[in-house]
């Protein structure tokens, strides 16, 4: 009897301090990336955030990024930049993670 290899999934997560949580699941994970980043921008440039702090408006103008047009290795790098610079942080957060399924038998 031959195994089936896990499935993979890629679970992107973005969390805002006031409780919100915006999540999306995708078999791939430049896609992943992508919704993590387009959410991340979408939460601090939107206008309905009560309060955005200066450092995230401060990293959009050092590192913009272009929902539209970006590829998944630029989606990807944006939000390790992110990670990076903003992280970690009471008010906002983000997480892309890799989880492998096993078939019930």
């Amino acid at each position: 009897m031959t195994e089936t290899p896990p499935a993979v999934v890629w679970f992107a997560t973005v969390v805002w301090s006031d409780g919100q949580r915006f999540q999306h699941c995708s078999a791939a994970p430049g896609l992943a990336y992508k919704w993590a980043a387009e959410t991340l921008h979408e939460v601090i440039t939107d206008g309905d955030t009560p309060y955005v702090p200066h450092r995230y408006l401060d990293f959009l103008e050092d590192h913009p990024y272009a929902p539209d047009a970006a590829t998944d290795e630029q989606a990807e790098q944006w939000v390790e930049r992110f990670k990076d610079r903003l992280m970690p942080d009471e008010q906002l957060a983000v997480e892309v993670t890799r989880f492998e399924v096993q078939h019930a038998a």
